[in-house]
């Protein structure tokens, strides 16, 4: 008994002896556990490297990701360029035969042997919408054709 009184004194002394002086003492006196150190045990290397590799294992699939998607991207664009140069001739030739067909007409109702004529305002109206109707659809077509990509 005479120990553990012993040892309960000391404690009371530490607590009891001087407010913060007996808690820094008391502090003081502590000892880590004697199998702890800040090398990492095994276990913990272990997790350490797991985590590692996991991390690099995500980097390459975000590296093989961005990879896919540029691929997809050029595939893409490719697909449009076919597109617009083969639309573009298609508007094109569209365009040169419908004007081809008004300037005929047009020569042909001015021509006095042929038995085809027009009133002046026939010609006017047909002269001016024609003009636009084919200028307006070659711009918004090729508008179409060539806007700015919207992806960076």
């Amino acid at each position: 008994m005479s120990e553990q009184g012993s040892s309960g004194s000391e404690q009371k002394n530490l607590f009891s002896g001087g407010g913060i002086e007996g808690l820094k003492d008391l502090i003081l006196n502590l000892s880590p556990p004697s199998d702890s150190s800040n090398k990492p045990d095994n276990l913990t290397r272990q997790e350490y490297e797991d985590l590692e590799l996991q991390e690099k294992a995500y980097q390459q699939a975000i590296k093989d990701n961005e990879l896919a998607s540029a691929k997809q991207r050029l595939k893409q664009r490719k697909k449009e360029h076919k597109q617009r140069v083969s639309y573009a001739s298609k508007i094109f030739w569209l365009s040169l035969s419908w004007l081809a067909a008004v300037t005929a007409i047009t020569v042909a109702s001015g021509v006095r042997c042929l038995p085809f004529e027009l009133s002046d305002t026939v010609l006017v109206t047909l002269l001016t919408t024609t003009t636009a109707t084919v200028l307006g659809l070659f711009i918004t077509v090729l508008r179409f054709l060539f806007q700015e990509p919207k992806d960076p």
